[in-house]
C-alpha cells in the first residue's frame, strides 16, 4: 500500500502486532478490532470523521492476519493479553474499544478481561456464542456453512478458505463481487460506492497475506467456547445492529442484550451487516461521550 504507515510493536513472547492509527494522534484512543476475514486496512473511507470527533483510531492486525505474527491455538482472551501489551507500548492506560463482525467477539474480550483499561466497547454487528439457541438461523448459506465447520470440523477449515484466499490475493474485487451476492439490499448499495469497495479490496487482499491461517484460527476461536461469560462483563456496551443484516442475525444481539449487565441495542431498520459506514460518527460519538 502506498503511504502505508503501519508499525509494530514486540510482544512478550517474541511475536510482531502490527497496527495502524488514523485520526487525531492526541485525540481520545479508541482500538477498532476488524471483522473475519479482515485486517488493519479496514475503515470507514471518511478519515476526517475521526479527526474531526477529536479520536485517535489504533487498528491492530490480529495474529496470522496481514503483517501480525501467528499464534497458534490462540483464543480471544490470548487476544485481550496482546491487546494490553499494545496499550502499555502506546503508554495507553484506558480506552474505548469498537469491533464489527467476527471482532465484536475479541471487543467482548477485552471488556471482560480488562475492565480496568476498557471504559466502553461497542459490538457493530457482532458475532454472540454459537451456544445460543438457534444461533445460525436466519444467516446466509456461507456463514453458516463457515461456521459449523469451525465448530464440528475445524481441521477442513484451512482447506476450504485456501481458494478464497488466494484469489483474495490475486484479484480481489472479483472475491468480493462473488460475496456480495449473499448480501442483504441495503449492503449491496453500500458495496456499489467506489470508496467502500476500494477499502475492501484492500482490505481483504492483505487480510490473506499469510494464506488462509489467520481466517480459520479466527473462525475456531469465536466457534468455540469463549472462555469467559457475557454476565460478567461489567463495563458498558452498545450493540450496533442492522435488522437486515444476513451474515450476523439480529437474534445475536438480542441475546447479547438480554446477558450483558450493562448493554444497550441500537436496533436499526433498512440497514444491513455493513451499517458502521452510514452511523460511524453516532458509534464513535456514543464511544467517547458515553
Amino acid at each position: 500500500m502506498k503511504g502505508d504507515s503501519t508499525k509494530k510493536i514486540q510482544l512478550h513472547d517474541g511475536r510482531h502486532l502490527a497496527y495502524i492509527e488514523r485520526g487525531n494522534p492526541d485525540g481520545v484512543p479508541v482500538l477498532f478490532f476488524h471483522g473475519t476475514p479482515g485486517s488493519r486496512h479496514f475503515r470507514h473511507p471518511d478519515g476526517s470523521i475521526a479527526t474531526r470527533k477529536d479520536v485517535r483510531v489504533i487498528h491492530p492486525d490480529r495474529p496470522a492476519i496481514g503483517l501480525s505474527d501467528p499464534k497458534p491455538g490462540r483464543t480471544l482472551l490470548d487476544w485481550a493479553e496482546d491487546t494490553g501489551e499494545l496499550l502499555d507500548a502506546l503508554q495507553i492506560d484506558k480506552c474505548t474499544i469498537a469491533g464489527i463482525s467476527g471482532g465484536g467477539p475479541y471487543a467482548l474480550a477485552c471488556a471482560w478481561a480488562m475492565p480496568d483499561r476498557v471504559s466502553r466497547i461497542a459490538v457493530i454487528s457482532g458475532m454472540a456464542p454459537l451456544e445460543m439457541p438457534g444461533a445460525t438461523e436466519g444467516m446466509s448459506t456461507v456463514n453458516r456453512t463457515g461456521l459449523w465447520i469451525a465448530r464440528h470440523a475445524s481441521w477442513l477449515l484451512p482447506l476450504a478458505i485456501s481458494p478464497m484466499a488466494q484469489g483474495a490475493r490475486k484479484e480481489p474485487r472479483k472475491v468480493l463481487d462473488k460475496a456480495a451476492t449473499s448480501y442483504s439490499a441495503p449492503d449491496k448499495k453500500l458495496m456499489e460506492r467506489p470508496e467502500i469497495r476500494g477499502m475492501y479490496a484492500e482490505d481483504i487482499a492483505e487480510s490473506y497475506r499469510q494464506g488462509a491461517r489467520g481466517h480459520a484460527r479466527d473462525l475456531r476461536a469465536v466457534a468455540k467456547p469463549w472462555g469467559f461469560n457475557l454476565g460478567e462483563i461489567r463495563i458498558p456496551v452498545t450493540l450496533w445492529q442492522g435488522e437486515l443484516d444476513r451474515n450476523i442475525t439480529t437474534a445475536m444481539a438480542m441475546h447479547m442484550k438480554e446477558k450483558i449487565p450493562d448493554a444497550k441495542l441500537n436496533l436499526i431498520k433498512d440497514q444491513g451487516h455493513l451499517l458502521l459506514f452510514e452511523y460511524w460518527e453516532d458509534i464513535l460519538s456514543e464511544l467517547i461521550d458515553g
